[in-house]
């Protein structure tokens, strides 16, 4: 992960986490996140932060899927209510 970050975008921490989630790899879409928190200047993508629940969810990991509802909350971010319907479903 620390090798990509160097040059990526906002979107291209979104489609690698949206990967991440199709194949239910959690703890990659978590490094990016996490990655992207590093390197973003601007408000928590939101987006981003749904795939990382949904590759958390996929994976049966709904703890760390309410801990990433609860940490963009901690960035000062409202969580969308598309954001709360994705943890809810994996609850």
């Amino acid at each position: 992960v620390e090798r990509l970050t160097r040059d990526m975008n906002l979107l291209h921490f979104r489609h690698l986490v949206a990967t991440c989630a199709r194949h239910g790899r959690w703890e990659k879409a978590m490094a990016l996140l996490e990655a992207m928190r590093e390197h973003g200047d601007g408000p928590a993508d939101q987006e981003a932060h749904i795939y990382a629940i949904q590759a958390c969810g996929k994976a049966g990991r709904w703890k760390r899927a309410v801990a990433i509802l609860n940490s963009l909350r901690e960035q000062g971010t409202i969580p969308s209510g598309e954001v709360y319907d994705v943890v809810i479903q994996i609850c």
